[in-house]
């Protein structure tokens, strides 16, 4: 006979032990028949009841995945995990007894992730909802991860199928007894009469139960009936005269055993002693006892294997009964657990919010959810998550609770938010590098023009001495101009670099000789230098400055000049958890230099802000707040990653890690001896928009002894070029013209002459580098600003070299 979903649950109960879930746990549920029926609905949510379902735009909607999950699920889909259009999930899992879909099981109405409130302001003025009543709704739907919904799906599934197959035992075992009782009531079931075990009458029904016909069993031994097993205890009882019922293994024609339930009594028969024996086939009765101690014993596995903690506990906080999954939060047995009290497990700071909770427990019956932490065995706080009601237990209350550990949860959130922070901090830093490396590129054509008319002025033999040394130092200030705008460049990874196979620890080595020089000897060095760390594709000179910008921000954090800074450099393999810690670190192989000191340390609010440009704790006048910006933007233009780890007393670590390249260093080195004072006579063609720029190279090159026909125009410059090509010995150039940039200028150039030498000069270097400049056959990339030396050695260099191919 085929049941109902509702015939065989016990609603009521099962309405309860849902409702006690979702005060325990927040979980919302529902069980609906195979006709779509809704038996019981726990916890829907406001945002669903109150404004979902009452728009008819958004209930069709609502109706329609209704249908989709429904359509879904069937035995060979035993779970379906849905995304309703308006943003919230749901999941069900079909109910199947006996063979038979009866219904389903719901939970959901929730998120598996957090909730974006920006999506549902949007959704709730899209459908006209009241925006904060909808979003304080919104707020109150319950969060897990996708795995704790799975769990929380498979606990309601497993406790209704449980609740419904133990329904089904019932109604068959009711069945089973409302035969029973008409058979008893028409036959008494099979009734023996023997005297001295020889059966002298029956009735029908012990043909029935037995296979033998009435027939046959008049004059047999009744003890044939009986499993040998059995047979002691059946003539002992009869020895005895023993009127009680009692269980024993009976004999069927066919061999088969089966349980028998026998009472019997002596009594007269035809004016004889004869004992009367009543035979009751209990298969069913066992089958039915055997189903429902198997679903109380699945119930219990339930508790067993929940993986939420669940306890029961006395009033005055001794643990009365604990499931596995609470014991293992606190990292004890369930023995050790249950000699435990609930004070002995919670820190005394959750004292006033234990008290609060009780208050609750007391005028609610329930309390939670709420969240605190649990005293592990090993002396580590566990946070966890607490729901709690009243329960009555042998007349007395106790607190039933169920605690989550939350571990997993607070360090993804923790992760998140790092993350975050990483993510706003490296658009902060891209943001002030763009900001710098402009400001620079306009401050180096400043600086071209100061640090060049202060050089010419200082060649004329008509300035005076006070003048001159007037001059001096405008010229020794714009130096220290120029220096500044380069380290703006490497923090903004604009700057030039001279990329070559560099070894790793020769560079870190000679840094060290030149510091030690520098740090008192009172000051100690400690050295773990690996000499086969590898080689890195970079500039040499840049790596030098991260490890002395380093070292020496080490010494400025010791006190009284006195400590140690300890500088370990060796190759590392860099795996996904490592690379998790550090902004655009990837997995590989890197050259790790750590510089660590024993100095003041860092308190967090300092250590967020020491790779932003200008930022210093020295005094007025002690720094320019460039070091650890430089540092950075060096790391980042190479490919690799920095960070530190410090605490206020304890010190400050930078860890840098460097990629290691695989190409194998040559040991070639070319060099070229070009004398710096030597004077020219070509002839050059000059070109930048800045007219003062013209101005200023065409007088500085002619003082050198060049020939020079300078214009603004990039246009008229190819014009003149194009006119006369053989005319020009050299092409100066600035690179951003408005024209017509400095390469392409120079590309043009060289289509007209193929062995032209090109110079090119650019305040940074963000559009065009040294190996982009080589790829198009340009001689020579410069960095503004530049002095007279610097541009004639460069000349020099150029038009004495040999060309290509010669």
């Amino acid at each position: 006979m085929e049941y109902s979903l509702k015939e065989l649950l016990d609603i009521p109960k099962l309405r309860d032990l849902l409702d006690s879930l979702d005060e325990l746990h927040s979980m919302p549920s529902a069980v609906i028949d195979i006709d779509g029926n809704i038996l019981i609905a726990t916890a829907w949510q406001d945002i669903c009841e109150k404004f979902h379902r009452i728009n008819p735009e958004t209930e069709k909607k609502c109706i329609e995945s209704d249908r989709s999950i429904e359509s879904d699920l069937n035995q060979q889909m035993p779970q379906v995990i849905y995304r309703c259009p308006m943003g919230l999930v749901d999941a069900a899992m079909p109910i199947v007894v006996a063979g038979n879909h009866l219904g389903n099981v719901f939970t959901g109405q929730l998120f598996i992730d957090p909730p974006e409130e920006a999506y549902f302001a949007n959704q709730a003025r899209q459908y006209g909802f009241d925006v904060p009543e909808y979003l304080a709704a919104m707020k109150k739907v319950p969060y897990f991860t996708e795995e704790t919904l799975r769990k929380n799906l498979n606990f309601i599934h497993r406790l209704t199928l449980m609740l419904a197959e133990e329904g089904l035992q019932n109604k068959l075992l009711r069945e089973s007894e409302d035969r029973f009782r008409a058979l008893h009531d028409a036959s008494f079931g099979g009734v023996i009469i023997h005297e001295k075990g020889l059966i002298l009458d029956c009735n029908q029904s012990l043909s029935e139960i037995t296979g033998f016909s009435h027939d046959e069993l008049i004059g047999m031994d009744g003890l044939k009936l009986i499993a040998p097993d059995s047979l002691d205890l059946v003539l002992n009882n009869i020895k005895n005269g023993y009127a009680e019922a009692y269980e024993v293994e009976g004999v069927r024609n066919d061999g088969s055993i089966y349980p028998l339930a026998i009472r019997g009594k002596n009594v007269t028969y035809q004016g004889r002693e004869v004992r009367v024996i009543e035979f009751r086939d209990i298969s069913e009765q066992k089958q039915a006892e055997n189903a429902l101690q198997e679903s109380e014993k699945r119930f219990r596995e339930l508790i067993e294997q929940s993986p939420i903690g669940l306890a029961l506990c006395a009033m005055d906080g001794s643990l009365v009964s604990v499931n596995p999954a609470y014991a293992k939060i606190l990292g004890y047995s369930i023995e050790e657990t249950l000699r435990l009290t609930y004070w002995d497990i919670t820190p005394k700071k959750y004292a006033p919010d234990e008290q609060r909770q009780l208050r609750q427990l007391e005028a609610t019956g329930h309390y939670g959810p709420y969240e605190k932490e649990y005293r592990h065995k090993d002396g580590h706080l566990v946070p966890v998550r607490l729901n709690g009601m009243i329960v009555v237990r042998d007349g007395e209350k106790h607190i039933w609770s169920s605690v989550e550990d939350i571990t997993v949860l607070k360090k993804a959130e923790a992760d998140k938010n790092a993350l975050m922070e990483q993510l706003r901090h490296s658009q902060k830093m891209e943001a002030i590098g763009t900001l710098a490396g402009g400001v620079a590129h306009d401050f180096n054509n400043i600086l071209s023009a100061i640090l060049g008319y202060t050089e010419l002025t200082l060649r004329n033999p008509n300035c005076d001495t006070k003048s001159r040394k007037n001059l001096k130092h405008i010229l020794s200030a714009a130096e220290r101009a120029r220096e500044l705008v380069k380290q703006i460049l490497m923090y903004s990874r604009k700057g030039e670099k001279n990329l070559e196979l560099v070894e790793l620890h020769s560079v870190v080595l000679e840094a060290i000789r030149l510091l030690r020089k520098t740090i008192p000897t009172t000051v100690s060095i400690r050295l773990d230098i690996d000499p086969g760390t590898g080689t890195v594709r970079g500039d040499s000179t840049q790596i030098h400055q991260v490890v002395m910008n380093l070292c020496t921000n080490a010494y400025h954090s010791l006190s009284e000049q006195s400590g140690e800074i300890a500088i370990k450099l060796d190759q590392v393999d860099v795996d996904a958890v490592t690379a998790a810690k550090y902004p655009n670190l990837r997995q590989g192989r890197y050259g790790q230099l750590t510089v660590s000191d024993n100095g003041s340390g860092m308190p967090p609010k300092i250590m967020t802000r020491i790779f932003d440009p200008f930022f210093t704790t020295k005094k007025q006048g002690e720094g320019t707040g460039m070091g650890l910006a430089v540092t950075h933007g060096i790391v980042q233009s190479h490919d690799g990653a920095i960070g530190v780890e410090s605490a206020v007393g304890d010190g400050t670590t930078f860890n840098v890690f460097f990629p290691l390249s695989s190409e194998i260093p040559n040991g070639k080195k070319t060099s070229y001896d070009a004398s710096v004072n030597q004077p020219g006579s070509e002839h050059i063609l000059l070109v930048d928009d800045e007219a003062m720029l013209v101005d200023l190279g065409k007088e500085t090159l002619e003082s050198l002894g060049y020939r020079v026909t300078a214009t603004t125009s990039a246009n008229e410059a190819l014009e003149l070029f194009q006119a006369n090509p053989d005319n020009y010995d050299l092409i100066v150039t600035d690179q951003t013209m408005p024209e017509m940039s400095g390469d392409v200028l120079a590309q043009k150039a060289m289509l007209i002459r193929t062995d032209l030498p090109v110079l090119i000069c650019t305040g940074h270097s963000a559009v065009l580098n040294a190996e982009k400049a080589q790829a198009i056959g340009v001689k020579a990339l410069l960095m503004k600003p530049l002095n007279s030396k610097e541009l004639n050695s460069e000349i020099r260099k150029i038009l004495e070299s040999p060309i290509d191919g010669q």
